[in-house]
């Protein structure tokens, strides 16, 4: 973590797990996993280590998803507002196995729905998007999304051209690297 306010700030940290019901996260509290420290203090401009590991580390056929939130701590009677940031921590399994879908639902010439069935047993980070059909270019944005292990979501789109034909490619990036996957559309 790092410091860009001229005053220390404090932070204090919770650890919860995380899985998904279709399009909706849901949020547990978790010991499983430890935060070292589990309230610190970060000097002005000042950054700060923070380690987390889990406490039984047991290998997993399916990954293990979890967000570490580190919330500010604000001192009685000022007017600041908390910041809050979520970090998500995965515990991947032994093995990737299992495949993930994607299929573009067309709803008019101007909208689609990106629909992300995760059938494999990691999580998958759907961000910058670019959809081709044919060849034209019909979406260029950012979804900024995951879709965990197991489980489907659904995206809104609006799309810049209409999408034509039966299948469309679609280049997925996540900030490292890229992976470009042929989607049926519907």
């Amino acid at each position: 973590m790092n410091s860009l306010s001229a005053q220390n700030v404090i932070f204090d940290l919770q650890t919860v797990a995380w899985r998904q019901d279709g399009d909706a996260d849901e949020f547990t509290p978790t010991d499983a996993l430890a935060v070292v420290p589990p309230v610190y203090e970060i000097a002005p401009f000042r950054s700060m280590l923070v380690r987390v590991g889990m406490r039984n580390a047991s290998s997993v056929e399916t990954e293990l998803a979890f967000q570490v939130r580190f919330r500010e701590v604000i001192a009685p009677g000022t007017n600041a507002e908390a910041r809050t940031l979520d970090a998500p921590v995965f515990i991947a399994p032994r093995q990737r196995t299992g495949d993930v879908d994607y299929e573009l639902t067309r709803s008019g010439s101007e909208q689609a729905t990106l629909n992300v069935r995760d059938g494999s047993n990691v999580h998958v980070y759907v961000g910058r998007l670019t959809i081709r059909s044919g060849e034209r270019v019909a979406f260029s944005g950012s979804v900024d999304a995951y879709v965990l292990a197991g489980n489907a979501r659904s995206f809104a789109i609006k799309l810049d051209h209409p999408i034509e034909g039966t299948t469309a490619e679609i280049t997925i990036g996540d900030g490292d690297a890229e992976q470009t996957v042929r989607a049926a559309v519907r």
